[in-house]
C-alpha cells in the first residue's frame, strides 16, 4: 500500500492507533535488507524517484503556520493533519489566487493572504515501499523508506524511515524499533520539509512588524528611543529587495508602515533629544515615505479591484476594465522608478546620514527628558495623545468636516504607534485592551477616509473619461462613486458612537494609569 501523505507516512485509516506509527531519521543513505528485522521477511513493493520543491512565502507564512507547501508530480499543501491536492499548473502559480480554485486555494490563502510563494528549496528523492510478513506470511507491518538527496549532488544525505501498524494486527514492535536503532536510525519528530531544509541549509527565520525589544521601565528615554529607532529602520529595510524586485505589494506596504512609525515616535517623544535634531530627522524619514506614496496609491486601488466591482451591478462592471488597465501600467512605470530611488547612492546615502547621527547621539547634550525613566516618558505621552483623541471626538457632529476626522484618524495612528513601541512596558490587561478598542475605531476611521478619497479620486477620472467619449467607463466610475457615497454617508453615522465609546469610561481609566493620573 503506497501512503498517501509525501511528508510523513499516512496511517492506515481503520488502524486503532495513529500514533503507533514511527519514525526515524538516518544520516546517510540506508537499506532495508531482507534480514534486517529478525524473525520477519521483507518484501519491497514500489519503488519511486522523484524532485519535490518546497514552497513558502519571503516571511515564512507556511512554516510558522505548521503548514507545507510541496510540488511533487502535483501541488500537495498539508495544513495541520489535512492534506490537499491539485494537479500541476503551466506555470508556477505566485499566488494562492493562481491555483485552481479548489480547498487547497482556500487554506493556502488563509494562511499566505496576498503575500508571494516562491521556492525554499529542492531535493531528490527516492522512495521504497515494503511489506514486512511473519512466519506464517501475514503481514504484520508496512514501512516507507525515503533517501533525500539534493538536486546538486546523487549522494543520499538522510533517510527518513516510517514504520506503520497494519489494522487488526497484534504485533511487538519493540523487535523493529531496536532493529533500527542497531542500524544507526533513531526516533524523530521531524518531517521531510525539516529534513529537507537542513541539508540544504535552509533556515526560517521569524518575521513581524511589532518590535520585539525588552527594556527596563527605569531605562533612559534616549537609550530606549535609540534602540527603537534601529530596530524600525532595520526592519524597513529588510522589505527593500522585495519592493525593488516586485515580489508584492506587501513589501511596500511594511517598508512605509515602519517608516511612518519612525518618524511618529520621534515626533511624538518629545524632550528626549534636541528639538533641532528631532525635526530635521523627522524630514529626513517623511522625504523617504513621500517617494512612495503614488505606487502604495496604485496598489491599494488595483488591491481593491474585486471589492469595487462587486458594488456594481453587472452590466457596468466591465467598464472598469481599461481603468485598473490604465492603472496597472501607470503603477508598472511607478514601480520602476521607487526601484531606482531605493538602488540609488542618493537612497544610501541618506539611511547612512540618519544611521551615523542616532549612532553619535548618545554624546549630544541632554535634553530634559533624556535621562528619565522610559516608563514615565511613555505613559505620559499615551495619556496625552489619548487626551486629545478624546477632546477632540467630543467636537464632531454631523457637519463636521472630513478634515478633521481625517485629524483624529492621525491622532489614533500615532497613539497606536506608541502602544506598539512601549506596550510592553505596562500592565497586558490595560495596554491589551486598549490596543484593541484603538484597532477597532482605527478600521472605521480608516475605511471611512478610504470612501473619502476614493471619491475625489474617481471623480477626476470620470469627469477626463466623458470627454473622451468614453461612457461605459464613465458610467461604471458615476456608479461607483454612488455607492462609495452611501456606504461614506452609513460610517458617518457610526463614526460618533464610535469614538464616544472608545474615549469614555474604563479606557479614560486606561490611559490615565500608564501616567499615573487619576481619571473617573
Amino acid at each position: 500500500m503506497k501512503p498517501e501523505n509525501p511528508f510523513h507516512i499516512a496511517p492506515d485509516e481503520s488502524a486503532p492507533d495513529a500514533a503507533a506509527v514511527h519514525h526515524f531519521v538516518c544520516r546517510g543513505s540506508f537499506e532495508i535488507k531482507p534480514r534486517t528485522f529478525p524473525g520477519l521477511s521483507v518484501r519491497r513493493i514500489e519503488s519511486e524517484s522523484s524532485q519535490c520543491d518546497f514552497y513558502d512565502t519571503h516571511v515564512w507564512s507556511l512554516w510558522f503556520g505548521n503548514a507545507i507547501l510541496a510540488n511533487e508530480n502535483g501541488w500537495k499543501h498539508q495544513a495541520g493533519d489535512e492534506l490537499f491536492r491539485s494537479a500541476d499548473t503551466p506555470q508556477t502559480p505566485k499566488f494562492a489566487e493562481d491555483f485552481p480554485d479548489g480547498p487547497l486555494r482556500a487554506r493556502l490563502g488563509d494562511l499566505t493572504d496576498i503575500r508571494a510563494l516562491r521556492k525554499t528549496a529542492s531535493v531528490n528523492l527516492q522512495r521504497d515501499f515494503f511489506e514486512a510478513h511473519d512466519a506464517s506470511r501475514r503481514i504484520v507491518l508496512r514501512l516507507s523508506v525515503c533517501r533525500i538527496a539534493t538536486t546538486r549532488s546523487r549522494k543520499v544525505r538522510t533517510t527518513l524511515v516510517e514504520v506503520l501498524p497494519v489494522a487488526g494486527v497484534k504485533f511487538d514492535m519493540g523487535t523493529v524499533v531496536q532493529a533500527l536503532a542497531t542500524a544507526g536510525c533513531r526516533p524523530t519528530h521531524e518531517n521531510l520539509v525539516q529534513e529537507a531544509y537542513k541539508i540544504c541549509r535552509v533556515r526560517p527565520a521569524p518575521y513581524s512588524l511589532k518590535l520585539r525589544l525588552a527594556f527596563a521601565p527605569e531605562t533612559h528615554a534616549r537609550t530606549v528611543l535609540l534602540e527603537i529607532f534601529s530596530s524600525l529602520l532595520s526592519i524597513a529595510r529588510w522589505n527593500e529587495e522585495g519592493i525593488i524586485k516586485d515580489i508584492d505589494t506587501e513589501f511596500l506596504h511594511d517598508y512605509r508602515v515602519s517608516l511612518r512609525k519612525l518618524r511618529s515616535v520621534t515626533g511624538q517623544v518629545k524632550g528626549v533629544f534636541p528639538e533641532h535634531l528631532t525635526e530635521a530627522w523627522k524630514k529626513q524619514i517623511g522625504d523617504l515615505c513621500r517617494r512612495t506614496n503614488a505606487l502604495r496609491d496604485f496598489d491599494v486601488y488595483l488591491l481593491s479591484r474585486r471589492r469595487l466591482e462587486n458594488m456594481l451591478p453587472e452590466e457596468l462592471r466591465g467598464g472598469l476594465e481599461s481603468f485598473f488597465e490604465a492603472l496597472r501600467t501607470e503603477r508598472e512605470v511607478e514601480a520602476a522608478q521607487v526601484a531606482d530611488f531605493l538602488s540609488s547612492a542618493s537612497y544610501k546615502n541618506q539611511i547612512a546620514t540618519l544611521q551615523d547621527a542616532w549612532a553619535s547621539s548618545h554624546s549630544i547634550e541632554p535634553s530634559p527628558n533624556s535621562a528619565r525613566p522610559i516608563l514615565e516618558v511613555a505613559g505620559e505621552r499615551i495619556y496625552k495623545r489619548f487626551r486629545r483623541i478624546r477632546k477632540t471626538s467630543k467636537s464632531i457632529t454631523s457637519e463636521t468636516p472630513d478634515s478633521m476626522i481625517h485629524s483624529i484618524r492621525i491622532d489614533c495612528k500615532k497613539m497606536r504607534y506608541l502602544l506598539e513601541c512601549f506596550g510592553q512596558l505596562f500592565a497586558p490587561d490595560s495596554v491589551d485592551l486598549l490596543a484593541s478598542g484603538l484597532s477597532k475605531l482605527q478600521n472605521r476611521l480608516g475605511r471611512y477616509n478610504d470612501t473619502s478619497l476614493q471619491q475625489d479620486y474617481l471623480l477626476q477620472h470620470a469627469g477626463r473619461h466623458l470627454e473622451s467619449g468614453d461612457t461605459h467607463l464613465a458610467l461604471s466610475l458615476g456608479g461607483l462613486i454612488g455607492s462609495l457615497h452611501h456606504e461614506h454617508a452609513a460610517l458617518r453615522e457610526k463614526l460618533c458612537a464610535s469614538l464616544e465609546a472608545f474615549s469614555r469610561g474604563a479606557n479614560a481609566r486606561r490611559a490615565a494609569s500608564l501616567a499615573k493620573k487619576e481619571e473617573k
